[in-house]
């Protein structure tokens, strides 16, 4: 579920976008509504945002310096700007700072829970990417080096492998003179190569 929080100055309005966003689905909760930018910076940040949307018109802190201020603080979050001003200066503005969607008021049911589904798909997007990464870092520390034999006999020449690991190849009947391509199994968590007959490939 992804966490909304909404800031505009006008009462009337934040009920009614909380009203619609929390009647699409369960996908979106808002945890906070706010008069204005200040309020929404200082209390909404410690909310753990996904998703603001925000008038851009507001007291102390304008829609658009809040979106640069959070942006700083959550590089994540997803913003939504509803604004009862159609104007091009403050269009191009939400683009640069690369907002989900700009509504104008009176902002209607659909148009609403299109550019929530759009901000929703870039977090999911996002979070599929997190955990990928997370994927490659353990697949990381428990891949599976390939060696030539040459860079094998290298290492142990060098000294840079335990002797132990070397006496198990000759015990196996490897020849480490061979030009075979040895394929060796380092667990990172430990102090020892190990690795079995099998794991050799010629």
């Amino acid at each position: 579920m992804y966490r909304v929080i909404i800031a505009d100055d006008e009462e009337s309005v934040r009920n009614r976008l909380k009203t619609m966003v929390e009647k699409f689905s369960d996908d979106f909760m808002v945890v906070g509504c706010f008069e204005n930018g200040f309020d929404t910076l200082e209390s909404g940040s410690h909310l753990e945002p996904d998703i603001l949307i925000t008038d851009i018109r507001m007291p102390y802190i304008s829609g658009i310096e809040l979106i640069r201020h959070l942006k700083m603080d959550f590089p994540l979050m997803q913003f939504i700007i509803v604004s009862g001003y159609d104007s091009f200066d403050y269009a191009k503005e939400a683009i640069s700072l690369g907002v989900a969607g700009y509504l104008t008021k009176p902002v209607s049911s659909l148009e609403m829970k299109g550019v929530l589904y759009k901000a929703k798909d870039a977090l999911d997007k996002q979070l599929q990417m997190d955990l990928s990464i997370k994927n490659l870092e353990v697949k990381a520390k428990t891949s599976m080096r390939f060696l030539q034999s040459e860079d094998l006999n290298r290492l142990i020449k060098l000294k840079q492998i335990p002797a132990n690991f070397a006496n198990k190849l000759v015990e196996d009947g490897i020849d480490l003179n061979h030009p075979y391509q040895v394929m060796a199994v380092y667990d990172a968590d430990s102090d020892e190569l190990e690795f079995d007959r099998q794991d050799l490939l010629y």
